[in-house]
Order: C-alpha cells, then structure tokens, then sequence
C-alpha cells in the first residue's frame, strides 16, 4: 500500500473517530465465505464418493463438514472487533479493554506473508489484565515481546482495515494523547 493511500486512510479514521467519538473494525468476512464455499464443494465430492462405494469420502466428508461449521462460526461471531473510543481500544472477542495511557503503541508487520498490528501495552496493565482472567483463559491471547521486552498484543487478522492503515492509526492516536506531544514516535520503523 502508498504511503500517500496509507496516510489518506489514517486521516479518515481520525476523522471519523473526531465526528462519530467511535470506530467499529470488523472482520474481513471474505476468508471465512471461501472457506465455506470451498469446504462445501470438497464435502459433497466427499459425498459422491460416499455414493460410489470409496469408504474413504467419509473422511472426505467429515474433514471437510467441519471446515463447513468453522467457517459458518466465524461468520457468525465476527461482528465489530476492535473498538476505538475517546477511551482507549477494545478487543471485544477476549474483553480486553485498554485505556489510551495503557497503550504504549502500535506497529504493523507480517509474518509468511499474513499482516498483522501488534498494540504495545504497559506492563503494569498487562499484569493486571493477566491476573483478571479465569486461569483457563490466561494465556488465550497472542502475546509477545519487544525488544524492550514490553507485552505486546497481536489483534486479530483479517480486519476489515489494512493491518498497515490500523497500525498507523493507533499510534497516531496513542502519540496524539501522549501527556507530552513530542513523545517517541509509536510506528515502529519496518
């Protein structure tokens, strides 16, 4: 993506966060429709082989039927995911609600191919959100480390915002916010 598209993009957000005080970010539901569409047609060559006597469509069938219920679940629990506010950010799907002076900043990048925004958070916030959680669920959160050694939080992929314009976007925010405007940049440099 431009720079140019990039930093177009970034202002819309801003603005409309500014006009609105909210940005609802969804899933790209387009993933999830192909993994129905293209579960469904192996599932029924599944099924003909079934007809035919192969005994092995039944895996065919069965691998493929729940491909099928995956798909139709991320279509149906993926509504508006991340949340911006005058607040701070939530990730609604894990009920992670960070305040803007939780917030250390944010960074996009990607990994074989698959973009993602990594949000820096305090590490005084994460402990607390850490031992906030049902120890089952502690650790269902995609966390790594900086070079610096600060938690960071992976937000879901694919979002309906490029991974590059929601990176920019976020650390304009966090850096907009900062008690001192001339802080450090929160985009890390690729």
């Amino acid at each position: 993506m431009e720079e140019d598209q990039v930093t177009r993009e970034v202002d819309e957000l801003r603005d409309r966060l500014a006009a609105t005080g909210r940005v609802e970010i969804g899933f790209d539901r387009r993933r999830p429709v192909l993994l129905v569409v293209g579960s469904a047609g192996f599932a029924a060559i599944g099924a003909w082989m079934v007809a035919s006597g192969d005994g092995i469509g039944w895996l065919v069938v069965v691998t493929f039927g729940a491909c099928v219920l995956a798909g139709l679940r991320q279509l149906a629990t993926s509504g508006d995911v991340v949340v911006v506010d005058e607040r701070g950010v939530t990730y609604e799907r894990w009920g992670l609600e960070v305040a803007w002076s939780d917030l250390g900043g944010a960074f996009g990048g990607a990994t074989r191919g698959r973009h993602f925004v990594q949000v820096a958070l305090t590490p005084a916030y994460f402990q607390q959100f850490r031992a906030s959680r049902p120890p089952h669920r502690r650790w269902t959160l995609q966390v790594a480390r900086t070079d610096d050694d600060a938690p960071v939080i992976v937000l879901p992929s694919p979002l309906a915002v490029d991974s590059t314009v929601l990176a920019a976007f976020l650390a304009a925010e966090v850096d907009a916010r900062r008690p001192d405007a001339a802080g450090e940049p929160g985009v890390r440099p690729d």
